[in-house]
């Protein structure tokens, strides 16, 4: 079973596209997501640029084994693997991690101005090798914008 995307907003803000997804992904995904980095958001195409402004990770359907070894899940750009932001050791845990930019949270999506880059997808991707265990089917709901790059 492939990750199911979901498109819950879909606007034009001032000529921008922006969004809101939720991504289902089964734990036969996960413990691939080193070797195989999974599509969340298609390429915006030449010029353009996707900005993540938000990202909650969950685990959905706990299965009653943990990732175990490389539990940090990541957002990155394809090909380059840059990356956006980190659910640091979250894959080990039942927890919820938020990145939301608010009044509240001192982190912001990025983790530097310069990781933004142009006509790429954005992918989840899990640092350090492939998960060892674990059978939880997770979540991510992520919004964004595609900005022009100059």
């Amino acid at each position: 079973m492939a990750a199911t995307i979901t498109t819950l907003y879909k606007d034009y803000v001032n000529g921008q596209e922006e969004g809101i997804i939720s991504v289902s992904i089964p734990s036969s995904d996960i413990l691939l997501a080193n070797s195989t980095p999974i599509d969340i958001i298609d390429s915006p195409g030449a010029n353009k640029a996707v900005l993540l402004t938000g990202a909650v990770f969950r685990i959905d359907t706990y299965g009653g084994i943990p990732y175990a070894t490389n539990t940090n899940l990541s957002l990155v750009y394809d090909t380059s693997l840059t990356i956006i932001n980190i659910f640091s050791a979250r894959l080990a845990t039942a927890s919820i991690c938020k990145f939301l930019p608010s009044n509240n949270v001192v982190m912001g999506i990025h983790i530097s101005p310069t990781s933004i880059e142009s006509n790429k997808k954005v992918q989840l991707y899990v640092s350090g090798g492939n998960p060892t265990a674990g059978n939880s089917t997770i979540i991510v709901y992520v919004s964004y914008k595609i900005i022009p790059a100059n």
